[in-house]
């Protein structure tokens, strides 16, 4: 029968010495497995079935793709266990720290009330990304398709040369919207 020998982790005080046949920890990888396949590389712990304390099994993490070495694979700032069960609010890919590909990190967007499963959190036709940078100009509200509440939706102001974030646009004191409208 043959053995692994090495050194625990850093929260064990066991030492690895076990047959490779077994699976010591009871998550589903036998110690050879987690010894030797691993994921990528990662070579994970015999003596726990959560090598990085994050209350996912190494065996989860071994099918799924995530580091079962660190609690937030894709360094979001969202452990893998936040992103995988949804407890802050959406079930976001726990590999990569923008799960909608809007070019804001998850972590900014939950900072910032903004959908990270959603590249336009509002629905008015502009990316969040753009509203928030304000690359087309202006930086509006993300969460909200009229930031400046006259009527007219952000995405319409920009298409009609009026300002999104002034109801009245030529200081005429007549709203954008009623000269628009008619």
């Amino acid at each position: 029968s043959y053995s692994i020998s090495g050194t625990a982790g850093e929260f064990d005080t066991k030492p690895l010495i076990y047959l490779i046949s077994e699976d010591t920890d009871n998550e589903g990888l036998i110690n050879y497995e987690e010894y030797i396949l691993g994921n990528d590389g990662y070579r994970t712990n015999v003596t726990t079935p959560d090598s990085d304390y994050d209350n996912i099994t190494d065996y989860w993490e071994w099918l799924n793709g995530t580091d079962p070495w660190n609690s937030d694979t894709d360094s979001d700032l969202i452990s893998d266990f936040d992103e995988i069960n949804g407890t802050l609010g959406y079930i976001t890919n726990a590999t990569n720290p923008d799960t909608d590909y809007d070019g804001l990190r998850d972590d900014f967007e939950y900072g910032n009330n903004t959908d990270p499963l959603d590249s336009d959190t509002d629905n008015d036709l502009l990316l969040d990304f753009d509203e928030i940078n304000g690359t087309l100009g202006y930086i509006t509200n993300a969460t909200n398709p009229d930031t400046d509440f006259d009527g007219l939706r952000d995405d319409f102001e920009y298409g009609n040369n009026t300002n999104p974030l002034d109801s009245d646009t030529d200081s005429d004191l007549i709203t954008d919207f009623d000269e628009i409208n008619g």
